[in-house]
């Protein structure tokens, strides 16, 4: 077993707020899925079906059995002579807007990945970590996207407000100090 983000992570109070108002279970439940998978499952997948088809090929001529796990495909496929790492890293994903100190740690423990799910991560991602990271980043900025939408057009059809702040920092905290402010765990309780 070995660890990746070994580090943790680390997201504003107004992250966690706009997190909050979109996931139940918050920002590491979320990471513990699907970045999970995409950083470790996907690049396993990769791998199988670029390079299972010729491995199948090798075994035959050598008259071997194929690996029958994951694990025994992965070692094998990774040491195959013409077998060539193509890493590459996520694009298109956004940054969170804040400017807020991150100061709220989560995945304090990192996350437990299988040797062979390190083998595959290592030879897709130039850099895992930075992976999951970016893959957060994006997640709370996509939050803070939605919240900000969202509550923009509530304070405005709102009569008895006459103004909130322009800083998204500052809205986020506005928004989530008013009476009629709910978590998403909050709204689903009810």
């Amino acid at each position: 077993m070995k660890k990746i983000l070994e580090n943790g992570y680390s997201m504003s109070a107004t992250d966690k707020i706009a997190v909050d108002n979109d996931l139940i279970g918050g920002l590491e439940a979320w990471a513990m899925k699907g970045p999970k998978n995409f950083v470790t499952v996907k690049p396993v997948k990769i791998l199988k079906t670029k390079f299972g088809e010729k491995l199948k090929a090798a075994k035959v001529k050598e008259e071997l059995p194929m690996p029958a796990t994951d694990a025994g495909l992965v070692s094998e496929i990774i040491a195959m002579e013409d077998f060539e790492e193509k890493k590459t890293m996520p694009t298109n994903l956004m940054k969170p807007n804040g400017k807020r100190e991150k100061n709220i740690a989560i995945l304090e423990n990192g996350i437990d990945i299988e040797d062979h799910e390190e083998l595959a991560t290592n030879a897709i991602w130039e850099s895992p970590d930075d992976v999951i990271k970016d893959l957060l980043d994006n997640k709370i900025a996509k939050c803070r996207e939605r919240f900000v939408k969202q509550w923009t057009q509530k304070l405005i059809d709102d009569p008895e407000t006459t103004a909130f702040p322009a800083d998204e920092d500052e809205f986020i905290e506005f928004v989530a100090l008013r009476d009629d402010y709910k978590s998403r765990e909050q709204r689903e309780s009810v």
